[in-house]
């Protein structure tokens, strides 16, 4: 039976299972909001699992979630006799029976069956879970899924009272709508934000920045809101502003993390002015930024290439360089791999981690001209290699390259 099918049937026996592909996360959920069962969905090495009766959430989770991430909600609910509990399992537990190998569900049933866990922590734990589950699931634009209708399929945990798939729905809707608006600078909640330098920290002038910058040690944005018990959207929108100014940065997700889905963006239907606007741009000075710590290499750029067509801005200083950028978001990347501080690996990798810069054009220019060089050029995210010495030509030539 496939998703259409899914969508206009009313009635299933109590055994029947139906697959097909996912076009649109939010109305297969719409179509489940009032049905009995389990429902599975499979996006890559990713796959969620959600248990429902008759609409209601019993419990949801999803492969990527690890023990990590139950001890962090353990810390958001205060639970400090089952984060001591999980301590000493940890420490006392042998490799044929890893606690880190068992599925969530059956660990915070052990906790309760311990006395580690009371019935109304149980609740709030399966619920953090279940929500942190759901919200990007909702994200998802194609994947598959297998759902089987049942009435008296019960998960190890659950929550209690069940709350309704229905109310759920709309309401991460609505977060997704205030995600999209921090979309442009702000891919996925499990990035991870850091300062680039302790000037950066000493300068922001809000003092709740400074103090998360302490904690700003390879946690996500989601994982930090969790930690200072703050609503993830309210920490990235505080965070919104340093990341535009190029004062915070945000790394890849952790690996698991990585799999997930991204936030969807807004496409809005383009108005006359814009569609003009876009067309103008093609007559508009094409921006160029030179990052290298040479004033004669910065002059022989500007003299080559600084003419009516091209607006040449010259960066001397590396470390300055990423919040000048994201400042005047250039069309154009020349830069130099050998520089104090901080190198050009480094620097186009912090780059390509944006979501403002990342599909910007990144031309090494370098007088190192080894295979091996190359090659890692192109792992940070390099989109060419230009080596030193140049000449007009071929400056011209690899900037027309990647500007057509």
């Amino acid at each position: 039976m496939s998703d259409h099918e899914l969508s206009n049937s009313s009635e299933f026996l109590a055994t029947e299972q139906v697959t097909g592909q996912i076009h649109d996360s939010f109305q297969l959920l719409k179509d489940l909001s009032n049905r009995s069962g389990v429902l599975e969905v499979f996006r890559g090495d990713v796959n969620w699992i959600i248990y429902l009766k008759r609409g209601q959430i019993q419990f949801a989770s999803m492969s990527v979630q690890s023990l990590e991430e139950l001890d962090y909600h353990l810390h958001y609910l205060g639970c400090k006799k089952a984060r001591e509990g999980l301590r000493t399992a940890k420490s006392v537990e042998t490799t044929q029976h890893s606690l880190a190998d068992m599925p969530l569900d059956s660990i915070i049933h052990w906790l309760g069956r311990e006395e580690f866990l009371n019935a109304k922590q149980i609740s709030q734990v399966t619920e953090k879970l279940s929500r942190e589950a759901l919200e990007p699931l909702l994200w998802l634009q194609e994947g598959e899924y297998s759902w089987q209708e049942s009435e008296s399929t019960e998960p190890l945990i659950s929550i209690v009272p069940h709350p309704q798939l229905a109310t759920l729905i709309e309401e991460f809707r609505d977060r997704l709508a205030s995600w999209q608006k921090l979309v442009d600078k702000i891919g996925s909640p499990h990035q991870r934000p850091y300062f680039f330098n302790q000037r950066a920290v000493d300068s922001a002038s809000n003092p709740n920045i400074a103090k998360l910058s302490k904690l700003m040690r390879g946690y996500s944005i989601h994982q930090l809101a969790i930690y200072i018990k703050q609503d993830e959207i309210k920490l990235a929108r505080m965070l919104y502003p340093y990341i535009g100014r190029g004062e915070i940065f945000l790394r890849e997700p952790k690996s698991a993390w990585r799999q997930l889905p991204t936030l969807p963006k807004l496409v809005k239907p383009e108005t006359q002015n814009q569609i003009s606007s876009r067309a103008s741009a093609y007559e508009k000075t094409i921006k160029i930024a030179c990052v290298d710590d040479s004033p004669t290499i910065l002059r022989e750029v500007q003299r080559l290439l600084g003419d009516d067509k091209y607006e040449i801005t010259k960066i001397e200083n590396p470390i300055e360089a990423a919040a000048i950028l994201f400042r005047i978001q250039p069309d154009l990347v020349l830069m130099d791999i050998s520089m104090p501080e901080i190198n050009g690996y480094k620097l186009c990798s912090l780059l390509r981690n944006s979501n403002a810069l990342s599909e910007v054009p990144i031309i090494m220019v370098t007088s190192r001209t080894g295979v091996i060089d190359k090659v890692r050029a192109k792992t940070v995210g390099a989109t060419d290699y230009l080596t030193k010495p140049f000449t007009k030509a071929s400056l011209l030539q690899v900037v027309e390259k990647h500007l057509s």
